[in-house]
C-alpha cells in the first residue's frame, strides 16, 4: 500500500513487497539511486544459520511500527525479548529521521522514547497526530485523515476491516512525510487493489464466496473474520485454520486462537504442520479448542485430513455463506480442492476482488 501511494504520487520509490501487488508490475524493484526504497523488515530471524532479526540488516531513516506483541516463540522466549530486538533496531535510525508508531497499539507506542529523530503517530485514537476517521460502506471504507486535527485527505478506500484502516493512514502519514501531495494520496488509496492472498475472493460458486488470507497470527485472524463482517453483513462466516506457524502449532496461543476464531459462526482447524515433531505436552490441542468454540455457541472441529475439511464444507456449507480459508502456506492443497469440490462456479467479480 505504501509503495503504491508513493507510486501514484510520483515519487518513484524502489520497494521490496513481500507479497504479490496487484496495482504493481512486479513485488520488487530497485528505484534510482538515492531515491525511497520501501521494505518490510519484521522481527523474525534472517536465516537457520542467523537468527537476527531482518529487521538488522537495513539502516532505515523512516521506520513505521504497526504492532508488536508476543509472536516467533522459536526465537524469542517472551515479549520482553521482543520489544529489545525492536529498540535495538531503532538505534541504527539517523537522528534525522522519522518514526512512526501507531497510537492504537500499546506495544508500538512503548517504544516512544527509544525513538531516534522525529517521532510521529497514526490510528484512530483520538490524540493520534495523524488521525482517521472511518465509516464502513459497501465495497470498502469512507477514510478521512486528519494531521494535527486539520484534516489532511478523504477517500473512498476498497479495503475493510479497522487493521487496513489504520494501514491507509500510515501509508498516508508516510507519503506525505515525504513530500506527497494530499490530492496525490487520496487518489491512490481510492485505486488500491489489494496484494494477494489478503482476503483474496479466489472462488465463487453455489452462492458462496471462498476468500484467501495469509492470516495466523492470532490478532490478525479475529481482524480478518471482523473485516469480513463488514465487507459481507448478513451473512455466516466460517473460519478455516491451518496451524503452520511454529509458534501457533504450539499450546502458546491456546487461548488468543480461541478468542479469535470465536469471531466466525463456524471454525474448523486443519492438520497441526509437522505435528508429530512436537511434544505432546507443548503441541496446540485441537481438540479442546473446538470444544472451547462450540461452548460459545460456534459450530466447530478440527480434521487431520484435508479433504475431510472440503467434504464438511460441502455437506454444511449453504448459499450465502463466506468461507475464510486462513493459512500462511498452501494447507495441504485445500484451494484446488474447494474449486473441484465446488464446481459450478462463476468469476469472482470485479468488485469482490
Amino acid at each position: 500500500l505504501t509503495a503504491h501511494v508513493m507510486e501514484t504520487c510520483g515519487l518513484a520509490p524502489g520497494y521490496l513487497i513481500g507479497g504479490q501487488p496487484l496495482n504493481l508490475p512486479h513485488s520488487s524493484r530497485l528505484g534510482r539511486e538515492g531515491g525511497l526504497f520501501v521494505i518490510e523488515g519484521d522481527e523474525y530471524d534472517s536465516a537457520f544459520f542467523d537468527k537476527r532479526g531482518k529487521f538488522f540488516h537495513y539502516l532505515p531513516e523512516t521506520v513505521l511500527i504497526t504492532s508488536v506483541e508476543f509472536d516467533h516463540g522459536d526465537i524469542y522466549p517472551d515479549l520482553a525479548a521482543i520489544q529489545q530486538a525492536f529498540r535495538f533496531m531503532l538505534r541504527q535510525t539517523p537522528p534525522s529521521g522519522h518514526t512512526v508508531l501507531c497510537a492504537d497499539d500499546p506495544g508500538a507506542m512503548a517504544l516512544r522514547d527509544a525513538a531516534y529523530g522525529t517521532a510521529h503517530t497514526y490510528g484512530f485514537d483520538a490524540e493520534a497526530d495523524w488521525r482517521g476517521e472511518m465509516t464502513p460502506c459497501d465495497g470498502g471504507m469512507d477514510l478521512t485523515v486528519c494531521y494535527k486535527r486539520s484534516k489532511e485527505l478523504s477517500a473512498a478506500v476498497p479495503l475493510s476491516g479497522i487493521h487496513n484502516g489504520r494501514n491507509a493512514v500510515a501509508a498516508a502519514a508516510l507519503a506525505r512525510i515525504h513530500g506527497a501531495s494530499a490530492e496525490g494520496v487520496a487518489e491512490a488509496l481510492r485505486t488500491f487493489r489489494g496484494v494477494r492472498r489478503r482476503m483474496e475472493v479466489f472462488h465463487e460458486a453455489c452462492g458462496i464466496t471462498f476468500v484467501d488470507d495469509f492470516a495466523h497470527h492470532p490478532t490478525a485472524i479475529g481482524g480478518v473474520i471482523r473485516a469480513a463482517r463488514e465487507r459481507w453483513p448478513g451473512r455466516r462466516l466460517w473460519a478455516l485454520f491451518e496451524p503452520r506457524s511454529n509458534t501457533t502449532v504450539t499450546n502458546r496461543f491456546q487461548d488468543t486462537l480461541t478468542d479469535a476464531l470465536s469471531e466466525a459462526d463456524c471454525a474448523w482447524a486443519g492438520p497441526l504442520y509437522r505435528g508429530a515433531a512436537l511434544p505432546e505436552a507443548t503441541r496446540l490441542d485441537r481438540a479442546r479448542l473446538a470444544r472451547a468454540l462450540e461452548e460459545r455457541g460456534l459450530r466447530a472441529g478440527f480434521a487431520d485430513d484435508v479433504d475431510a475439511l472440503v467434504d464438511a464444507l460441502a455437506r454444511e456449507t449453504a448459499p450465502g455463506d463466506v468461507v475464510l480459508i486462513l493459512s500462511n502456506g498452501a494447507f495441504g492443497g485445500i484451494y484446488a480442492k474447494v474449486r473441484e469440490a465446488f464446481s459450478h462456479a462463476v468469476e469472482p467479480s470485479r468488485e469482490s476482488r
